[in-house]
This record gives C-alpha cells, structure tokens and sequence, in this order.
C-alpha cells in the first residue's frame, strides 16, 4: 500500500482500516441512531490524553481532513492542504477531478455564571436578522438550524451553501451549560475541475477554501454578539 509521500508516517501514525457499519447507543444502552461508516482508511495523529490531534480520512469519493486542536487558519492551512496534495499526488492528480469542497468549524460556548442568571443574548445578538427572539423563552435547551444558498462565480464558479446549526443544553463535564455552534460552508462548482490544479501554490481550489474561511467569519459575525466576537479574536486572520 502506498504511503503519503510529503507526510510522513511519524506524522500520522495510527492508521486504521473502516469496513463496517457504525452506531451510536444511549446511555441507557437503547439504539439512538446509526451512519454508515463504508470502506475507508483513516491516519491520525494522537494526543496525549487519547483525543485525535489530525485526521486523514478516504472514503468512496470523499477525502477529509480533520483538525481537533485548531489554533488559527494561518498555523493549520499549511499542514491541513499538504495532507490533502500528499493524498491526491498518490491517488493520481491526473486521474481525478474535484466536483467541490466543504469547511466546517465546531465552536464550543460555556456558560459561566449562576443558572437562574442564563441569558441566550449574552451569546447571540438580539438584532440579528436570523436569531428568532422566541429562543429568550427556551430556557437552557434549544436549538436553531438555518442554511441558504448563494451563487459564486470566483475563485470557482458554482453555488456555495452556509450553515449554521445551534445546539444548547449539553453540560460540560463539571457541569457547566454549553452551547455548540455548527458552521459548515460547501461549494458545488458549476463544472469539475482537475485534481492536478491543486498541486500548484496558488490553485483555485486553495483559494476557494480561502474564501470559505473568511464567509464562515462573516456567518459567524452574523449570529453573535459584538463583544463575544472580540472575546473569542474573531479577526482578520482568526
């Protein structure tokens, strides 16, 4: 089997082969929900705690890079676009053509003060034209999901999907109320372009993740609050 050629194995080194169906059980043991895992092959990168650091996944069609210790986009692009040439170089860049591509990030928020004192527009920004003011009266557990469509003719000509998915109620390990934010852009280009384009430094599709990354800021931009924005160093290059 073939190994990636610009990352080495003491980069990724546990790899693991994915060849059956896999399934989620409650906490009192009954079937929650299931999603089919398929042929695939993953190399990951572990921390020492046990979480994974980096993740190189194939599966069918679908290539996937995962980060869980994300810094900032300027420190892990780098790492992230090289794992993703090593696996098309090996595959055969003249051989394959990419039909689109997808960012997602996962935000975590706690609360930290007094639950009685819980206000959902500490977080979310009262004014924006896609937060409902219903959420006020949920409580600790809600949940908002929108997603819309925008046509794009640059780097790469297609339509682009942006999703935000809110998800509160979830407690923390030491019991500290949470909200997860969900952002997930992908671009379906109008016409598949070549693989080998991606070799390149400066490629259209490099610059189509580029260009999700700073969308994804302005969704984000978009449901918050001013202040938790600066708080979390939402900027330029964030």
């Amino acid at each position: 089997m073939s190994t990636i050629t610009t990352v080495g194995k003491d980069q990724l080194p546990k790899l693991t082969r994915h060849e059956m169906q896999k399934f989620a059980l409650r906490d009192d043991g009954q079937h929650a929900n299931s999603f089919p895992g398929g042929l695939g092959v993953s190399f990951e990168r572990i921390q020492p705690n046990g979480d994974v650091e980096w993740r190189l996944r194939g599966e069918g069609n679908t290539l996937l890079v995962n980060c869980l210790k994300y810094t900032r986009w300027q420190e892990i692009w780098p790492f992230a676009s090289e794992l993703m040439r090593g696996a098309v170089e090996i595959v055969g860049a003249d051989k394959l053509v990419i039909a689109g591509n997808l960012l997602q990030y996962v935000d975590v928020f706690d609360w930290v003060g007094p639950e009685d004192e819980y206000d959902v527009f500490q977080l979310l920004d009262w004014e924006s034209e896609y937060v409902p003011r219903s959420v006020h009266s949920y409580g600790h557990v809600w949940h908002i999901h929108q997603g819309w469509f925008t046509p794009v003719e640059r780097p790469v000509p297609g339509r682009l999907l942006q999703k935000a998915h809110f998800d509160a109620g979830p407690r923390t390990k030491n019991g500290r109320l949470t909200v997860k934010l969900d952002t997930h852009l992908r671009t379906d280009f109008g016409d598949h372009i070549s693989a080998s384009t991606f070799q390149n430094e400066v490629s259209p599709l490099e610059a189509s993740f580029m260009e999700m990354h700073d969308r994804n800021k302005s969704v984000i931009r978009s449901f918050l609050t001013k202040k938790v924005c600066v708080d979390i160093g939402l900027g330029e290059d964030g």
